[in-house]
C-alpha cells in the first residue's frame, strides 16, 4: 500500500507509523512519544514539544535532528531524502533497517 501522506496530529500516545510506506509523512505533536516500526517515506517531518521520536526506517536518510533537552542519536548517511526531526523535551533515536 502506497500512500501520498499520512499526517497524525492527534493519534494516542504510542506507535504512530508500523510497515507503512508513503510520498511523505508529516506528523505533529504537543505531548506523547513518536515510534516508527519499519516505516519510510521520500521526506518525513516530525515535530513534538515533550516526547521521544524512536524506531526503525526502511532507508537512508538526510537527517536533520534535533532535541532541546535530550539525546540525539540518528544514522549518520549522507544519501536518501530529508528526515527532519525536532522536539523540545525528549530523546530521538532513529536506525535504518
Amino acid at each position: 500500500m502506497r500512500n501520498k501522506e499520512r499526517s497524525a496530529k492527534s493519534a494516542p500516545v504510542g506507535e504512530i507509523c508500523k510497515n507503512s510506506r508513503a510520498e511523505q509523512i508529516s506528523i505533529e505533536r504537543s505531548t506523547g512519544d513518536v515510534r516508527f516500526e519499519q516505516c519510510d517515506a521520500a521526506e518525513l517531518s516530525i515535530d513534538t514539544d515533550t516526547g521521544d521520536v524512536t524506531g526503525s526506517l526502511r532507508s537512508d536518510k538526510v537527517f536533520i535532528a534535533q532535541s532541546h533537552t535530550g539525546d540525539v542519536s540518528v544514522p549518520g548517511s549522507t544519501s536518501g531524502g530529508k528526515c527532519r526531526i525536532t522536539t523540545d523535551t525528549g530523546d530521538i533515536r532513529i536506525t535504518v533497517r
